[in-house]
């Protein structure tokens, strides 16, 4: 009996490493394709900067029990509102302005 208690319990810890894999490389896509936006837009020190603002909203974001998805996007849209204050004041008259004072 006690075999067949170990086999359920590593069957068991295989399928959830394999969903929290396929669930990382969700995340990873939905993360990359954020930064890959935030650089075009407003360069990489910006697009670092999210990237860590968009893992934070990872901690306080409401996760679905089961066999369901995150929503990562929610992260992603918390993580624009900060660049939309930061965007609002880096550009002036539809020009980005630069941290030395030139448009």
């Amino acid at each position: 009996m006690p075999e067949k208690r170990n086999i359920s319990r590593d069957s068991e810890t295989d399928r959830c490493i394999q969903r929290a894999n396929g669930l990382l490389t969700l995340a990873e896509r939905e993360l990359s394709a954020f930064m890959s936006a935030v650089d075009k837009c407003f360069g990489a020190e910006q697009a670092r900067q999210s990237a860590l603002d968009w893992i934070a909203e990872l901690k306080v974001m409401d996760w679905p029990s089961g066999e369901l998805v995150p929503d990562w996007r929610q992260a992603t849209f918390a993580a624009s509102a900060r660049l939309g204050t930061l965007g609002s004041r880096n550009f002036v008259g539809g020009q980005r302005k630069l941290s030395n004072g030139h448009r």
